[in-house]
């Protein structure tokens, strides 16, 4: 585990949240009230299960997407950075790779530059609170399946997944 894995750890403790506390923060950073949101619930044929890796530094979104997609019936392997995820060995298991572009250290662009080096083929989406044409564009020249921009709306964050599978 890297020394800022286990500086988060100190910092939010050890990581198991309680059920409001991910609601809050899924209220937080999603945008449902769009008419086109809807839930995707497990079994209900949308999505096909896999597990998914996170690289996202705001503590209160990796919340939020760890409610919305255990919900949808995922597991997940969250990650403060780009740095933890690729020194904790599990490239090779995962099917889907969800990542902020501003991460401290190597950023997501980066990021999926250097698991493309790897798994040039497994889907990557990229996710940002900036919205500048170039920066998306950029993303999506490097590789990215999808970019979501935040507020993110939880259907197409949930359907961009699916188009993965």
């Amino acid at each position: 585990m890297s020394a800022s894995t286990l500086k988060d750890q100190r910092k939010w403790g050890d990581g198991k949240r309680s059920r409001p506390e991910r609601r809050w923060a899924a209220s937080r950073f999603f945008d449902n009230n769009s008419p086109s949101h809807e839930r995707c619930k497990p079994g209900d044929g949308q999505l096909s299960k896999g597990l998914i890796a996170i690289v996202e530094d705001d503590r209160h979104l990796h919340m939020a997407l760890e409610s919305l997609l255990e919900s949808a019936g995922y597991e997940m392997l969250l990650y403060f950075s780009g740095e933890d995820f690729l020194v904790s060995g599990r490239l090779q298991d995962i099917n889907c790779l969800i990542s902020d572009i501003g991460l401290p250290g190597i950023n997501g662009i980066e990021l999926l530059r250097v698991v493309h080096a790897s798994r040039p083929y497994l889907p990557v989406i990229i996710i940002t609170a900036r919205g500048e044409p170039a920066l998306l564009q950029a993303a999506m020249d490097a590789g990215a399946r999808e970019t979501l921009i935040k507020p993110l709306h939880s259907a197409a964050l949930l359907n961009a997944i699916a188009a993965t599978q």
